[in-house]
């Protein structure tokens, strides 16, 4: 990482921190198992320090919990143990606030539901948010709704593409595609962060070299 600030102070690059995420439950009911998570993350942010970060992208719930809520039926049930979840979840952000600027700290939605849950104690702790707008299609939801709902707390942005198939549909959902291989309207999400200002970092989430040189032949007229 010294390296990396090295390399940064050079080129003059901005560089953001992808917190740790495999492995990881900063909502686990099981206590030791959030403190390791905690302790996980605590390291990430100390070894980065000789880098100048822009922002620190956190998951605040890890794959388990989200598979554990979408398994509750029973709706009293489903209330109580998302609400325990949410404590977790809210003190392992006000722990990871005590050591990361909570400005920098910006909590992602991911591909469940939890997101506006935990909207509340994010805004608590003066916590930022990464919108990553395949998740977000995957949930069904408007990234330009968003915008206008979060644009001031919004830090940074993961760009992909997703495919989102009519219900019942014998298509595959999938997000994580290259610009112009799903439904996403790129263009007007571009043009209505260019409208609101936007001046942080967009990130192009894809998984291999043709996907990345694919996203920014769509995006050669905005860069």
């Amino acid at each position: 990482y010294a390296s990396v600030a090295g390399l940064q102070q050079e080129l003059g690059l901005a560089c953001t921190v992808h917190m740790p995420f495999l492995w990881i439950e900063p909502a686990s009911l099981n206590e030791t198992i959030r403190q390791a998570s905690l302790a996980s993350l605590r390291q990430a942010a100390e070894v980065t320090r000789a880098v100048d970060v822009h922002s620190y992208v956190l998951h605040l719930w890890g794959f388990t919990t989200g598979q554990v809520v979408s398994q509750l039926q029973d709706p009293a049930q489903h209330q109580a143990v998302v609400d325990v979840l949410m404590w977790q979840a809210g003190r392992s952000l006000a722990a990871l606030c005590e050591i990361v600027d909570p400005a920098k700290l910006c909590v992602e939605n991911l591909e469940d539901s939890l997101f506006d849950l935990a909207l509340p104690f994010i805004e608590q702790h003066g916590a930022s948010i990464c919108l990553d707008i395949g998740h977000l299609a995957l949930q069904g939801g408007s990234e330009l709704n968003f915008l206008e709902q979060h644009g001031d707390r919004i830090r940074e942005i993961h760009l992909h593409d997703a495919l989102v198939p009519p219900s019942g549909g014998q298509q595959r959902a999938g997000d994580h595609l290259a610009l112009g291989q799903g439904q996403i309207d790129y263009a007007a999400f571009l043009e209505k962060l260019t409208e609101l200002g936007f001046d942080g970092p967009v990130i192009l989430e894809v998984n291999s070299q043709a996907d990345l040189e694919q996203s920014l032949d769509q995006l050669k007229e905005y860069l």
